[in-house]
C-alpha cells in the first residue's frame, strides 16, 4: 500500500465495464480530474449516503 497525504492507499487492479467506465471519464473530463480521482469521488459520495442514511434511521 502506498501512503499520500497520511491517507494509507490501496493499489490494485479493478475490471469495470466498458460503458461504465466510459461515463466516469466523462464525468471526470467534466470535473477536471483523472479517472482515478473521480472514482474516489464517487465512493466517497456513496460513503457520505450510507453513513447519512444510517444516521437518519438510528435517531
Amino acid at each position: 500500500m502506498s501512503k499520500r497525504l497520511d491517507v494509507e492507499m490501496w493499489r490494485g487492479e479493478m475490471r469495470i465495464p466498458k460503458p461504465m467506465m466510459d461515463w466516469v471519464k466523462e464525468r471526470a473530463k467534466r470535473n477536471f480530474r483523472t479517472a482515478n480521482a473521480e472514482l474516489v469521488e464517487i465512493v466517497r459520495e456513496a460513503m457520505k449516503r450510507e453513513q447519512a442514511s444510517h444516521e437518519v434511521k438510528e435517531a
